[in-house]
């Protein structure tokens, strides 16, 4: 007995259907389509599977297909009713896959149950009174004022004098005006625009002397011009910052400035 080596030849027939949705059909079988069936002829060596038809799924025209073409899909809530007291939530699709409708069924909520009242546990604890009376127990004594307070520690005078010991003396100032000054200059040469510092005199009665802290403000200050910080160079004598335009020859400006000094 002689086994066959190289498989025979078979025909393999294809038959092609329409499967809607864009998709078409192709079925493979070793039995001969009827008469004006559509079909393609394929020559294979092998052995064809003779139970069910082989078949497949292929793409004719993605734009047919929802899956394929990638239609976005849409999602509302639908109806949202109450079900039994402690039952589990639950959430039903009444729509499609594309076009989801979710209704919601949500358990009733269970009704409590009212708790005793502050007046019924005080009964519970022996409390014999009325509600009333119980009532005027919660309001405490009225507490001695502040001056009785201090009456009973020792002090003698009047609530007037009392009141009148809670003032604290006045303090000091934070600063303390020394006085006026002027800052002027005459340009004998055109002066450039920038900041400088200007030498003034100041009265000795001012006692101004090296370490002072002092601040200047200026009473008015022309359109260009600005003060700075002061400083105390010596005794009477200050050096103030200021910043004042392009001063032409001949030109000349003044600015009075009260002098504080820090307390």
């Amino acid at each position: 007995m002689t086994r066959e080596t190289v498989p025979r030849i078979q025909r393999i027939y294809l038959r092609i259907e329409d499967a809607g949705h864009g998709m078409m059909r192709v079925a493979a079988s070793a039995l001969p389509p009827t008469i004006g069936e559509p079909a393609l002829v394929l020559l294979s060596r092998g052995i064809m599977p003779q139970g069910q038809p082989i078949s497949m799924a292929l793409v004719s025209d993605p734009t047919q297909n929802d899956a394929l073409r990638g239609k976005a899909a849409t999602v509302r809530v639908g109806s949202v009713t109450a079900g039994p007291a402690g039952s589990p939530p639950k959430v039903a699709n009444s729509g499609s896959d594309s076009a989801a409708v979710l209704d919601f069924t949500l358990p009733a909520p269970r009704d409590g149950i009212d708790g005793a009242s502050a007046y019924e546990i005080a009964r519970a604890a022996g409390y014999g009174g009325t509600a009333t009376q119980w009532l005027t127990t919660l309001v405490g004594a009225a507490g001695k004022s502040a001056y009785q307070v201090a009456r009973d520690a020792g002090y003698g005078g009047t609530q007037a004098q009392w009141l009148a010991s809670l003032a604290g003396a006045a303090g000091k100032d934070a600063t303390t005006l020394l006085g006026t000054v002027t800052l002027s200059e005459t340009a004998l040469v055109a002066i450039s625009a920038g900041t400088r510092r200007i030498a003034v005199a100041t009265p000795p009665a001012w006692g101004v002397k090296v370490g002072d802290d002092l601040v200047v403000n200026p009473v008015a200050v022309p359109a260009g011009y600005a003060t700075h910080d002061v400083t105390a160079t010596g005794p009477n004598a200050i050096s103030i910052g200021i910043t004042a335009p392009l001063l032409a020859i001949g030109a000349s400006y003044s600015i009075q400035c009260r002098v504080r000094r820090f307390n």
